[in-house]
């Protein structure tokens, strides 16, 4: 059995049938559809703020990030609330499918082939095809959010 720091724990999560996931150290929670409040003047991808226990967190729609058609939200479609380097932000995916247990020598840098290897921080082959791992401070240092103040209470 491999030693616990040659593995890594991924929050697995899909997005237009594809496997996505965030390092499970970045996520702080994964929550129901709640009410999204829009923000005037945010761009496309920016759907709004959730109420999280009295504090105001942005929401990304991450189908918006990556270029995919927009789709319908339900009740039940999960809101993945990252905070990565303090600052809580709510990602919209279509699906959180598990956590999942991969060995770190799966994992390769993503290199310049894909369109988001921006947001990436690596790319592991599994049975069920290819993972795209999310790098949270990329994703949320890359201009995806527009300058303004850390979370606030509301």
């Amino acid at each position: 059995m491999r030693a616990m720091e040659e593995m890594r724990q991924i929050v697995a999560l899909e997005l237009d049938g594809q496997p996505y996931g965030f390092p499970v150290q970045d996520v702080r929670e994964i929550l129901q559809m709640l009410e999204i409040r829009t923000i005037p003047d945010a761009p496309s991808h920016v759907r709004g703020a959730i109420n999280v226990r009295g504090k105001v967190v942005p929401v990304l729609d991450l189908r918006m990030v990556l270029g995919l058609p927009s789709a319908g939200y339900g009740l039940s479609t999960p809101i993945v609330v990252i905070e990565p380097s303090g600052r809580p932000v709510g990602v919209v995916v279509d699906d959180v499918t598990d956590v999942i247990t991969i060995d770190e020598e799966c994992f390769e840098p993503p290199g310049d082939s894909y369109p988001i290897s921006q947001y990436l921080k690596a790319v592991c082959k599994l049975e069920e095809g290819m993972l795209l791992l999310f790098d949270a401070e990329k994703l949320l240092g890359g201009g995806l959010l527009p300058e303004g103040p850390e979370s606030s209470e509301e």
